[in-house]
């Protein structure tokens, strides 16, 4: 078993519902939990665990997540180790739930990205605005409280068949008030890297900069009780 990691946890209560009670969760990065800088394991049980094996592309382990420092130290990022038929495929009809509580050092950087594969524009995650969000090529832009420099918050990003996204700020819907509202784009965007865009080495491979403290993605868009329970036990757990 790989090292444990300092967690974290807010005053709140955290919600009865655990992210494994809901159907179709295929990736979850959890805090504090089987966690060291060259490995972070997946908690599903599907496998699906982000590695780098090189120990200056590792981010160090902060607060039960992983910091993966500034625009000063950008090569960080990590590999999602399942076999390639096994990556999570959401382009379009696919839907998906990601759910990332984070907490960026930079909002006027282009970096900040999630997930990606190898193509440059197949990306998940935040882009130069401090409100906007790219899922592939589509940006939606936001409006309402700013998602600032060096603030802990939840975004929640949901996707269904249709290509129709729903966002959510520390459980809270947000309003997407220009940009794209969805995607229906059928080329694949499987979630193979973890922190940059490419595969982390090209000198503009958006490199996260910040702490990413926990992760989840389902292979569904997830409506209802679900993503009440989802948003509930992430906002609970981390007190936002």
């Amino acid at each position: 078993m790989l090292g444990l990691g300092n967690s974290i946890t807010g005053g709140a209560a955290v919600s009865e519902v655990l992210p494994s009670d809901i159907s179709n969760l295929g990736i979850w990065l959890k805090n504090g939990t089987n966690i060291v800088a060259g490995q972070w394991n997946d908690s599903s049980g599907n496998g699906r665990h982000a590695v780098q094996a090189t120990a200056d592309q590792q981010a160090s382990v902060s607060d039960g997540g992983l910091d993966f420092g500034d625009s000063a130290d950008p090569e960080n990022f990590y590999q999602i180790s399942a076999d390639t038929s096994a990556l999570i495929n959401v382009k379009h009809p696919n839907a998906f739930t990601l759910a990332a509580v984070i907490k960026r050092s930079s909002i006027s950087s282009a970096g900040n990205i999630l997930f990606a594969q190898t193509n440059a524009n197949e990306f998940i995650g935040f882009l130069t605005d401090e409100n906007a969000f790219g899922i592939h090529s589509k940006v939606a832009t936001f409006t309402g409280e700013p998602w600032a420099e060096d603030e802990k918050l939840l975004i929640t990003v949901t996707k269904d068949t249709s290509g129709n996204f729903a966002f959510f700020k520390n459980g809270v819907s947000e309003s997407i008030t220009s940009g794209d509202t969805a995607s229906t784009e059928t080329n694949n965007l499987k979630l193979d890297y973890f922190g940059c865009v490419r595969d982390g080495t090209e000198s503009n491979d958006k490199h996260f900069e910040g702490i990413i403290y926990e992760v989840v993605v389902y292979e569904s868009a997830l409506t209802g009780s679900d993503l009440t329970n989802l948003n509930s036990y992430l906002t609970g757990k981390f007190g936002l």
